[in-house]
């Protein structure tokens, strides 16, 4: 259960805290 809940939550919020600084 714990897997699964850390893979979608890494996931979203690094993909726009990424790009959002980069810009």
């Amino acid at each position: 259960n714990r897997q699964r809940a850390d893979s979608p939550l890494k996931v979203a919020p690094q993909t726009p805290v990424i790009p959002d600084f980069l810009l």
